[in-house]
């Protein structure tokens, strides 16, 4: 008795678990860097869903590298800025599936508003 009630418990157990593993959720995840191939950390990343016009930010870690998560199934507008660097928005929309995760890089170009400095020292004269 006790080993049928142990199968019962645990093919319910391993029954709730594939139930709750699938949900209709989506990941988004990719890696930014500039033109050069060099990561950009802190670069601000923004998927808008398009059919209700919500949407969920995070940001680079050190590594360039964002995860957006449990993001729900549909079509979405991803907009990537980073402070010296031009905004890059998909051109197309980025449609999720359920259970899918979407690797989405980018390569951002330094900003038109970047100015350059040369900088003129003196050698002092003893």
């Amino acid at each position: 008795m006790k080993r049928l009630l142990f199968s019962v418990i645990f093919l319910a157990f391993l029954c709730g678990k594939a139930i709750f593993a699938q949900s209709a959720n989506a990941t988004l995840t990719g890696v930014v860097t500039d033109q050069n191939g060099a990561v950009i950390p802190n670069a601000t990343i923004t998927a808008t869903n398009n059919a209700t016009n919500l949407s969920r930010t995070v940001s680079t870690n050190n590594e360039g590298v964002y995860v957006l998560s449990s993001l729900p199934v549909g079509g979405y507008e991803v907009k990537i800025t980073a402070a010296n660097f031009e905004t890059k928005t998909s051109e197309s929309e980025v449609v999720l599936n359920v259970g899918q995760t979407v690797i989405l890089d980018a390569e951002l170009k330094i900003g038109a508003n970047i100015q350059t400095v040369d900088l003129i020292g003196e050698i002092p004269f003893n």
